[in-house]
């Protein structure tokens, strides 16, 4: 796991720098995940952990993509983060999909526990 803790005056880690350097603008030149774990001397993991830190916690505008070319890439235009979100609905969806045939409860029975779950974590 990465070490978040080890900040620049910035506020980024040197291995999400490196990944922003890496990253290019448009869905068009999307860079695959072992090219950017490569180039930056990581494994996948780490890539995807950082890839959620600097979306999450750093709002940075990273669409991700399984079209050709696929990887990862900052978005530049409304297009691409329409694209983008409907990917990640759809990811989000399936694995929600999966949890419910786990449990073998409905999707909505899943939904209600999930809702009734965050709550009670104060989300």
């Amino acid at each position: 796991m990465i070490d978040f803790e080890g900040k620049g005056p910035d506020g980024f880690t040197k291995e999400e720098l490196l990944i922003m350097e890496y990253l290019e603008h448009g869905r068009g030149n999307a860079r695959p995940m072992p090219y950017l774990a490569e180039r930056a001397g990581i494994p996948t993991r780490t890539l995807q952990s950082i890839i959620h830190h600097l979306i999450v916690d750093h709002k940075k505008p990273i669409g991700s993509t399984s079209k050709q070319p696929a990887g990862y890439y900052l978005v530049s235009n409304e297009d691409e983060l329409d694209e983008a979100l409907v990917n990640l609905r759809n990811r989000a969806m399936s694995t929600l999909h999966r949890m419910a045939s786990l449990k073998r409860v409905s999707f909505d029975e899943l939904l209600g526990q999930l809702r009734i779950e965050d709550e009670e974590h104060g989300h």
